[in-house]
């Protein structure tokens, strides 16, 4: 039985002295190439004993889906100046939960989830503001409230489901300042009868002529993803059924399970700076990134 409370209890002391030795790796592939992959996110600490992190957050997400917590959300594009939806991509929905100071009282699975949202947005935007916005880190703190990274907890479970390619933030909301998106990957490696599920990302570049490099980045367990929200464009690809004995891609009707199986489940954290002026900075760049993949 775990024991629900010791995570909560260490996990901030142990999260900041394991991603210590990732600082400076951060730095460097967000300040070099807008984006930064991070393996074996969440340590394993001899404090927790039989509790393993990555293992615990899938767990939880997943029991907020049996319970019935996570809402369905469909990918859509909206109208950039009514709001409205003018397409909606596909007909299968990812389940997500967005989660709020509030969830720090309620039940297990709000609780964990809500203290590691919390644990990544407090020491990655230290990094962003500190090191590579040179920004005084108290003024991010003046800003905080109770709960200030906006979030999504979101899960997986139909073939075919992808996301086309986006910024996160465009700019176009003089409110939204998120700067930093961070995506990490919960879903056991093993039994996978699915592959794909990829972020792919568009290598920023101001050359209109040269079609944008691609990197595709698997959503392997314990994996995390930082990259900037106004220079990155990014998608994820299609999640294709495969068999599991030799990963051949399998048409869907000839996959026994109607479902992806484990679920694809990620957490992502999007660290705001605080001020509008700082989002897309490199106008160049921006506007070429529009040009080549939005119009």
């Amino acid at each position: 039985m775990i024991n629900k409370h010791l995570p909560l209890l260490i996990m901030e002391e142990t999260l900041t002295k394991h991603w210590k030795g990732f600082e400076q790796q951060v730095v460097n592939d967000l300040t070099n190439k807008s984006y930064c992959v991070i393996d074996n996110f969440l340590p394993k600490d001899e404090r927790f004993k039989d509790i393993d992190l990555k293992s615990f957050s899938y767990a939880q997400i997943v029991n907020l889906y049996k319970s019935n917590e996570l809402k369905q959300e469909l990918s859509v594009i909206e109208d950039e100046e009514t709001g409205q939806v003018t397409e909606v991509l596909g007909k299968d929905p990812f389940y997500t939960i967005y989660l709020n100071d509030k969830n720090k009282e309620e039940d297990e699975n709000k609780q964990f989830l809500s203290s590691l949202v919390l644990c990544i947005g407090n020491y990655f935007q230290k990094i962003l503001f500190e090191q590579i916005l040179k920004l005084q880190w108290s003024l991010a703190e003046s800003q905080k409230t109770n709960f200030p990274f906006y979030n999504k907890v979101a899960l997986c479970k139909d073939f075919h489901n992808m996301l086309p390619k986006h910024f996160d933030n465009d700019g176009t909301n003089e409110f939204d300042t998120r700067k930093l998106t961070i995506v990490y990957y919960t879903t056991p490696n093993e039994n996978r009868n699915w592959k794909g599920g990829n972020l792919r990302i568009f290598k920023p570049s101001k050359d209109l002529y040269k079609e944008d490099e691609t990197i595709d980045i698997e959503p392997i367990c314990n994996r995390a993803v930082l990259f900037y929200s106004d220079i990155v464009v990014h998608s994820v690809t299609p999640i294709i059924p495969i068999n599991n004995n030799n990963n051949v891609e399998e048409n869907k009707e000839n996959v026994k399970e109607e479902e992806v199986t484990p679920p694809r489940t990620t957490i992502t954290v999007w660290i705001p700076c605080y001020d509008y002026s700082l989002i897309n900075v490199d106008k160049i760049l921006y506007q070429r990134q529009i040009l080549k993949h939005f119009q």
